[in-house]
Protein backbone atom coordinates (compact mmCIF):
# COMPACT_ATOMS: atom_id res chain seq x y z
CA UNK A 1 0.00 0.00 0.00
CA UNK A 2 1.09 3.56 -0.65
CA UNK A 3 -0.06 6.70 1.13
CA UNK A 4 1.13 10.30 1.01
CA UNK A 5 1.28 11.94 4.44
CA UNK A 6 2.53 15.52 4.75
CA UNK A 7 3.98 15.41 1.21
CA UNK A 8 5.95 12.19 1.86
CA UNK A 9 5.21 8.86 0.22
CA UNK A 10 5.04 5.84 2.55
CA UNK A 11 5.12 2.55 0.67
CA UNK A 12 5.00 -0.95 2.17
CA UNK A 13 6.65 -2.40 -0.96
CA UNK A 14 9.73 -0.15 -0.65
CA UNK A 15 10.11 -0.27 3.14
CA UNK A 16 11.45 -2.87 5.53
CA UNK A 17 9.00 -4.86 7.65
CA UNK A 18 10.13 -4.59 11.29
CA UNK A 19 7.35 -6.32 13.21
CA UNK A 20 3.91 -7.76 12.64
CA UNK A 21 1.01 -8.84 14.81
CA UNK A 22 -2.54 -9.99 14.27
CA UNK A 23 -5.67 -10.32 16.35
CA UNK A 24 -8.46 -12.70 15.43
CA UNK A 25 -11.96 -11.56 16.18
CA UNK A 26 -13.49 -14.80 14.92
CA UNK A 27 -16.41 -15.21 17.32
CA UNK A 28 -17.74 -11.68 16.96
CA UNK A 29 -17.16 -10.58 13.38
CA UNK A 30 -14.95 -13.26 11.75
CA UNK A 31 -12.31 -10.64 11.02
CA UNK A 32 -8.57 -10.51 11.54
CA UNK A 33 -6.86 -7.22 12.37
CA UNK A 34 -3.26 -7.12 11.17
CA UNK A 35 -0.71 -4.44 12.03
CA UNK A 36 2.72 -4.23 10.41
CA UNK A 37 5.45 -1.82 11.51
CA UNK A 38 7.70 -0.65 8.66
CA UNK A 39 10.93 1.34 8.46
CA UNK A 40 11.77 3.55 5.49
CA UNK A 41 15.27 4.02 4.07
CA UNK A 42 15.40 7.32 6.00
CA UNK A 43 14.66 5.57 9.34
CA UNK A 44 11.08 6.78 9.54
CA UNK A 45 8.55 4.33 10.92
CA UNK A 46 4.96 3.77 9.95
CA UNK A 47 2.21 1.38 10.93
CA UNK A 48 0.27 -0.34 8.18
CA UNK A 49 -3.03 -1.65 9.56
CA UNK A 50 -5.63 -3.65 7.71
CA UNK A 51 -8.64 -5.85 8.37
CA UNK A 52 -9.46 -9.02 6.49
CA UNK A 53 -12.42 -11.32 6.50
CA UNK A 54 -11.04 -14.47 8.18
CA UNK A 55 -13.33 -16.76 6.18
CA UNK A 56 -12.45 -15.42 2.73
CA UNK A 57 -8.82 -14.47 3.37
CA UNK A 58 -7.60 -16.32 0.28
CA UNK A 59 -9.95 -14.48 -2.07
CA UNK A 60 -8.88 -11.53 -4.19
CA UNK A 61 -11.13 -9.11 -2.25
CA UNK A 62 -9.92 -10.10 1.23
CA UNK A 63 -8.90 -6.66 2.57
CA UNK A 64 -11.89 -4.89 4.09
CA UNK A 65 -10.02 -1.79 5.33
CA UNK A 66 -6.43 -0.49 5.34
CA UNK A 67 -4.51 2.55 6.56
CA UNK A 68 -0.99 3.88 7.14
CA UNK A 69 -0.04 6.00 10.15
CA UNK A 70 3.38 7.55 10.73
CA UNK A 71 4.73 6.88 14.24
CA UNK A 72 7.46 8.49 16.31
CA UNK A 73 9.58 6.47 18.73
CA UNK A 74 7.32 7.16 21.70
CA UNK A 75 4.25 6.02 19.77
CA UNK A 76 6.06 2.88 18.60
CA UNK A 77 6.98 1.91 22.14
CA UNK A 78 3.42 2.55 23.37
CA UNK A 79 2.07 0.46 20.48
CA UNK A 80 4.43 -2.39 21.34
CA UNK A 81 3.61 -2.20 25.05
CA UNK A 82 -0.10 -2.40 24.28
CA UNK A 83 0.16 -5.12 21.62
CA UNK A 84 3.07 -7.30 22.77
CA UNK A 85 0.76 -10.00 24.13
CA UNK A 86 -0.41 -10.55 20.53
CA UNK A 87 3.15 -10.92 19.15
CA UNK A 88 4.68 -14.30 18.46
CA UNK A 89 8.05 -14.96 20.12
CA UNK A 90 9.74 -14.49 16.74
CA UNK A 91 8.07 -11.10 16.21
CA UNK A 92 8.98 -9.96 19.73
CA UNK A 93 12.59 -10.87 19.02
CA UNK A 94 12.58 -8.97 15.69
CA UNK A 95 11.07 -5.90 17.34
CA UNK A 96 13.55 -5.85 20.22
CA UNK A 97 16.52 -6.38 17.88
CA UNK A 98 15.36 -3.48 15.72
CA UNK A 99 15.03 -1.03 18.56
CA UNK A 100 18.17 -2.16 20.35
CA UNK A 101 20.01 -1.34 17.14
CA UNK A 102 18.15 1.97 16.90
CA UNK A 103 19.34 3.11 20.32
CA UNK A 104 22.95 2.02 19.64
CA UNK A 105 23.10 3.91 16.31
CA UNK A 106 21.28 7.04 17.53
Amino acid sequence: MEKVIKWKLYDTEKSELVAKNSIFNFFISKEEIIEELYKTKKWEYFLYSFVINAISRHEVWWKLWENIKVLNLSQILKWYEKKQKDFSDEEKSKFLKEFWKFFIEA
